[in-house]
């Protein structure tokens, strides 16, 4: 069995988060597994080529939404 989707995403997480235009990392929902989701501030040729498709075996899906703020 490989790693979770939480320790590839608590690996990658920060190299992401410094690509300028990229707001914030989670979990989601892909077919019967899940996936990792890239947040961003809008959609630009840049972000998609240096965001992978597929990260330790799990999708990557980019999402154009507002800045992502840590609950609690």
């Amino acid at each position: 069995m490989g790693p979770s989707v939480e320790d590839v995403l608590a690996r990658h997480s920060a190299e992401w988060l410094a690509v300028p235009g990229v707001a914030g990392t989670g979990i989601g929902a892909h077919g019967e597994g899940r996936c990792i989701v890239i947040f961003v501030v809008e959609r630009s040729a840049e972000i998609e080529r240096r965001m992978p498709k597929e990260v330790e075996g799990f999708p990557v899906r980019i999402e154009v939404g507002g800045r992502v703020y840590r609950r609690g």
